[in-house]
C-alpha cells in the first residue's frame, strides 16, 4: 500500500532551489533532522534545524553525524532569524500553520 508523506514528496523539489551561492540554510520544523541532514550533506552548508519538540531535537542529534549541522529547540516565531540564513525552508511545518 503507498503511503503518502508530504516531506519526502517535496524534499528534491525544494532541493532543486537552493541557490549557488548558498553558506547556511535553516529548516524550521526540522523534526528528526532528516531534510536538514540532505541539505548539509549535498551542499556542504552550514544548517540549523528548529522545532519545539525536545523529544524531536534530542532524536536529530541522535541521528545526525555531520558537524555543521546544530538543532535548536525553539517556537521559530521567536526565534531571531535576521539575516544570517541564504536559504530558508518550513516544509514539514507550514501544513501545522
Amino acid at each position: 500500500m503507498f503511503q503518502y508523506n508530504h516531506n519526502e514528496h517535496y524534499a528534491e523539489v525544494l532541493l532543486r532551489h537552493v541557490p549557488s551561492h548558498c553558506q547556511n540554510a535553516l529548516d524550521i520544523g526540522c523534526g528528526d533532522g532528516g531534510f536538514a541532514r540532505r541539505l548539509a550533506d549535498r551542499f556542504s552548508i552550514s544548517v540549523t534545524g528548529i522545532d519545539p519538540n525536545r523529544a524531536m531535537i534530542e532524536r536529530a542529534y541522535e541521528e545526525t553525524l555531520n558537524p555543521k549541522i546544530q538543532f535548536v529547540e525553539a517556537d521559530f516565531m521567536h526565534y531571531d532569524v535576521d539575516d544570517r540564513f541564504d536559504f530558508i525552508t518550513a516544509t514539514a511545518s507550514l501544513h501545522h500553520m
